[in-house]
């Protein structure tokens, strides 16, 4: 069996009868960006945010961008919950553009 990431779309299973053995079982998959971007929302909404959370999530949302090829956003611009959660959501809307469901978030 090859080592590293296994590229699938439905789950393989030699004790599936029929269907190819291809199982109907749901998989989850997240990507890396939305567990990034998930861990960004919780530190900037959490109760009492501190200028250290914000800092983090703005930090965890630039990860996100410079895989994009993004420029950086500054926590000087950024340094409200509110003002990272709109940063936030915009860069969610932009990278998870049509992938499942994602275009119904506003």
């Amino acid at each position: 069996m090859a080592a590293g990431p296994i590229a699938l779309k439905m789950g393989y299973d030699t004790k599936v009868k029929g269907s190819g053995g291809f199982s109907d079982i749901d998989l989850i998959l997240f990507r890396y960006a939305d567990v990034y971007l998930s861990l960004a929302e919780a530190l900037s909404q959490k109760a009492g945010s501190t200028a250290s959370d914000l800092k983090e999530a703005v930090d965890l949302i630039n990860v996100v961008r410079a895989r994009a090829k993004l420029g950086n956003l500054t926590y000087a611009e950024h340094n409200t919950p509110d003002k990272v959660l709109n940063a936030l959501l915009l860069e969610r809307w932009h990278e998870f553009w049509c992938e499942n469901g994602q275009f119904r978030q506003t």
